[in-house]
């Protein structure tokens, strides 16, 4: 498998393409440079509660090589979850199929009466948010404190 990169550091031409190849362990992945090795870096996700409000906490690349995050939500929302925090701050990278997942999970919890808010959300994606407007469907929020207290209520029905 190869991948291309851009890179914009001091020995390669600032926009420049470089082929990495499938990195095969993770030895492979310590000799790589700080870009490559970002590129490579798949996405956590640790999953709290605070009441009916699910947080993710999301770290690394959310990108069309990592689908865990509309995967987890699923079995969230299948779970009667329908209200989401998601933690953008420890988010190095988000492509627009990433910014796909958001809307399928936003899409998804406010059919249900629920709702999504991200959480710091780094300068980078908010210039993305801005780019692509979504800014002005996601409510973005730098405290979590506020970003539980905009959720919506508890309600018992739920529509399909």
């Amino acid at each position: 498998m190869n991948v291309t990169i851009l890179s914009d550091s001091d020995n390669v031409r600032p926009r420049s393409h470089l082929s990495v190849s499938y990195v095969s362990n993770s030895l492979d992945l310590l000799l790589l440079t700080p870009a490559v090795r970002e590129l490579c870096m798949s996405l956590s996700i640790e999953t709290r509660r605070s009441g009916h409000i699910v947080i993710l906490e999301l770290a690394g690349r959310v990108s069309v090589l990592e689908s865990r995050l509309k995967q987890l939500a699923e079995e969230l929302i299948a779970r009667g979850e329908r209200c989401f925090i998601i933690n953008l701050a420890n988010v190095s990278y988000i492509d627009n199929f990433g910014l796909g997942q958001l809307c399928w999970i936003y899409t998804i919890s406010r059919n249900r009466g629920g709702d999504m808010k991200l959480l710091k959300p780094t300068t980078r994606i908010k210039t993305l948010l801005n780019v692509t407007k979504l800014d002005t469907v996601f409510q973005s929020f730098e405290s979590e404190a506020d970003a539980i207290a905009s959720m919506p209520p508890v309600t018992s029905s739920v529509s399909v």
